[in-house]
């Protein structure tokens, strides 16, 4: 089960460090992906909010320049 402040902290991290090469080698975008379909965890508007900007600044940097990613 993941755990909702582990959750918002990788949304920080992911909105922070969007082109960081580890975060797409950890395939965080994929666990955001997965996250924000779990009714559990987006019950909460903030942390829903937090997920998709997260999941959009992820994909904008992952999409731009696979430089190496994956």
């Amino acid at each position: 089960m993941v755990q909702a402040p582990a959750l918002v902290l990788l949304c920080y991290i992911a909105l922070h460090v969007p082109d960081s090469e580890d975060l797409a080698q950890a395939e965080v975008l994929t666990v955001l992906e997965w996250a924000s379909k779990q009714a559990l965890l987006i019950q909460d508007e903030t942390v829903e909010a937090l997920l998709q900007n997260s999941k959009g600044r992820l994909e904008l940097y992952q999409s731009r320049g696979s430089r190496g990613f994956h």
